[in-house]
This record gives structure tokens, sequence and C-alpha cells, in this order.
């Protein structure tokens, strides 16, 4: 049970580090080929925004919280549960980026958290 619960808090760290991330570079704005031939200071940019470096920082915790479970139990039970983020992610962005989710999407989230149901049922760790 310990286990699952270190795998749900990596999920959520994942998501809050790449939405913190996703926040940040809508402040530093689009990169394209104009932003391109400045990379020093598009660089600059990027490692300025705040959102950005919390985002790294938490997105890097949830690193070494991910190296714990490895130590833990098996790689084939524990990645699958990482696929949660196909289905957190979505809906964060849609509530704190105000991305559409659509019923198609839904629908997928719904079948990705059957099969995670499933492999983790299975119980391979």
């Amino acid at each position: 049970m310990a286990n699952i619960l270190i795998l749900l808090l990596i999920v959520f760290l994942t998501a809050t580090g790449h939405l913190l991330m996703k926040m940040g570079m809508n402040e530093v704005g689009v990169v394209d080929a104009a932003r391109l031939k400045d990379p020093v200071r598009l660089g600059l940019d990027v490692i300025s925004t705040r959102p950005i470096i919390f985002g790294i920082l938490v997105y890097s915790f949830s690193v070494l919280v991910w190296l714990l479970v490895l130590s833990r139990v098996k790689l084939g039970w524990a990645y699958p549960v990482l696929a949660l983020l196909y289905v957190v992610l979505p809906l964060a962005s849609s509530i704190f980026l105000a991305e559409r989710i659509t019923p198609l999407h839904y629908a997928g989230m719904f079948l990705i958290v059957v099969g995670v149901g499933i492999v983790a049922k299975a119980g391979l760790a």
C-alpha cells in the first residue's frame, strides 16, 4: 500500500512540475526561429522565470522519489502507474490553463485508468 501511495505522490509531483513549467513557458512566450537567433537571451528568459524554476525543482524531487520506488518494486509494475499522468495532466491543464478536454479525450483517460487498475491488480511487484 505504501508503494502505491508513493507512486501517486510521484504522479502528483510530476504533473505539478510539468504544469509549472508550462505556465512559465507561457510567460516566456513562443520559441520560434527569431527567438532562437539569440539563445543566450532565450536561456536567461527561461531560467529566470519563477514557475519554470519551481517546476524543475518539483520535477527533480519527483525523480528522487521515483528512485526510491525503483529500489522497492519491479519496474514493470511501477511504470504503468505513471500512465495516470495522461489523466492528471489534462485535468490539471483544464483547471489551471483553461485547456479544453474533448469527450474522446475523456474516454481515453477512462481506458487508461482501467488499464492501470488491471496492472495494479495483477500485482507484478
